[in-house]
């Protein structure tokens, strides 16, 4: 019996000490850096962790090289992505003020009542992070506007 309980402890050990020696990695990409990243649920404000993905040569038509995050399940976004909001009550909301203070511009209204945003400032964990700062008690939800993930079956 004891020698049972030892060789558990030594499996689990072995296991954790090769663990911290690995790179993480999420849906294939290898990860460089985590950032907090501020979200709302149920009228509370949240901090969360996102993964910084490893540098693939990515730059957008500006010339600026764009830095490439993805959720813990995987879901994948970038600095430049578009943002989608919801307000609680879209009818008291100044859209142009919002427009303006994060530099953002209405793409166009969704079905679901959600505002898609594009992004012309400049890091979207920024913007989200200060609209959420600033603004949480007029938002019901908010996300960037997540890149399509071919995942298999």
């Amino acid at each position: 019996m004891k020698t049972i309980i030892f060789m558990i402890i030594v499996m689990m050990t072995t296991g954790i000490a090769n663990t911290k020696n690995q790179t993480i990695n999420i849906a294939g990409e290898t990860i460089k850096g985590v950032v907090k990243i501020k979200n709302i649920r149920n009228n509370i404000v949240y901090s969360q962790d996102i993964y910084i993905i490893e540098d693939s040569g990515m730059t957008p038509q500006s010339g600026n090289t764009l830095t490439r995050y993805a959720f813990a399940n995987g879901n994948k976004f970038n600095s430049k992505s578009d943002i989608m909001i919801k307000f609680k009550n879209p009818n008291s909301v100044n859209i142009g003020d919002i427009e303006s203070r994060y530099n953002l511009r209405v793409k166009r209204k969704m079905n679901s009542g959600d505002y898609l945003f594009e992004n012309i400032g400049g890091d979207i964990v920024n913007v989200m992070n200060s609209l959420l700062e600033n603004d949480s008690s007029i938002i019901e939800r908010v996300s960037p506007n997540m890149i399509l993930n071919m995942k298999p079956v």
